[in-house]
């Protein structure tokens, strides 16, 4: 697939995320009624909202000035036979979305500061005060494309190509902006690493592992060290998504933040206040299942309406939570997840 089609993609995910902005930033009445956002499991938007609540939990119960790390993945399957018709498929539904006209209303959800409401379900619109990249900065270098030369390039992509999963791996890392790719054979599997900086203290990265009979398993990440210094961040993740979803990958998405906590006592009281303070800012929170030891106390939950989940018995999970302490201060590190933590806790 071309970079014209690709930056549409990219662009339509985009505006369709900072459109929902603008519904969250207008909502502040508490008879207003929700907004109807039947959202996927591998929807920017949907991630996008989920970063609110997520980071907006976190300045809250993590240390004044103390960096927060964000790991944001998104993750799944490449098929040789379907990428072309998947990859056809996905110029097309971006296009239908750039002829929807809801630019002017995510523009105007720019020059407002968009402050928490009331609280939501996962599925509905959460702005927490987190401010999106400018549609004019993110969308310069998207030139303007006719639907006719938006499906010609989508069909300029051959089977053959789309059947050759290091080609595949190469091209996705090409529009994500990676470079060339590392090979190499990982527990007898054939491998694609690439990665690059996106700020001082943030990088983007792709693995890509062939898993034989003409799959592969493919993640994309996008972390930062510190995110209250990431102003771009959700941005890139929304466009690393939309380059997923491009290759012909049906991606999912999980976030994991952390941070030092500013919440005393053991591991266990800690996280039972970090509960509170999420319950307040998400309906329908209820503890699913718990662990701790000396050191660590990690809980699970489901969300009423999240549509994000995993299954875990006969549990949906959407949420993980879980505080560690340090032996040598004593000092209390918590992570949050949705819908699992995905890194070391």
């Amino acid at each position: 697939m071309g970079k014209v089609t690709l930056m549409m993609i990219s662009l339509s995910l985009l505006v369709l995320l900072l459109a929902g902005f603008a519904s969250g930033a207008g909502r502040n009445s508490a008879n207003e009624p929700a907004a109807d956002t039947a959202l996927s499991a591998s929807s920017p938007e949907q991630l996008s909202r989920s970063l609110d609540l997520l980071a907006s939990a976190g300045r809250e119960v993590t240390a004044a000035g103390s960096p927060l790390r964000l790991v944001v993945k998104w993750q799944g399957e490449y098929s040789n036979e379907a990428a072309g018709t998947d990859s056809t498929n996905a110029a097309a539904s971006a296009q239908a979305l750039l002829n929807k006209d809801i630019t002017s209303g995510a523009q105007a959800a720019f020059n407002e500061d968009v402050t928490s409401g009331d609280p939501v379900s996962l599925n509905e619109d959460a702005a927490f005060g987190t401010k999106a990249l400018s549609i004019t900065e993110a969308t310069t270098a998207a030139p303007a494309v006719s639907n006719a030369e938006a499906t010609a390039e989508a069909q300029t992509l051959s089977p053959a190509t789309s059947a050759d999963p290091s080609a595949a791996a190469a091209r996705l890392a090409d529009q994500l902006g990676l470079g060339k790719l590392m090979t190499a054979e990982e527990d007898g599997h054939v491998t694609y690493r690439a990665s690059r900086p996106l700020d001082s203290a943030s990088t983007n990265s792709l693995f890509w592992s062939e898993m034989g009979q003409g799959t592969s398993y493919v993640i994309v990440t996008v972390e930062t060290q510190d995110l209250l210094q990431a102003a771009g961040f959700q941005a890139a993740a929304a466009y690393a998504g939309a380059q997923v979803l491009a290759a012909g990958i049906t991606p999912q998405w999980n976030a994991s933040l952390q941070g030092m906590s500013s919440l005393q006592g053991s591991p266990r009281e800690a996280l039972e206040r970090v509960q509170g303070t999420i319950a307040e800012r998400l309906n329908g929170l209820e503890p699913a299942e718990s662990y701790g030891d000396v050191a660590t106390y990690s809980r699970t939950y489901s969300v009423k309406d999240a549509q994000r989940v995993v299954n875990s018995g006969e549990h949906r999970i959407a949420l993980q939570a879980a505080v560690h302490q340090n032996s040598n201060d004593s000092s209390n590190r918590v992570t949050i997840g949705l819908p699992l933590i995905t890194i070391e806790y």
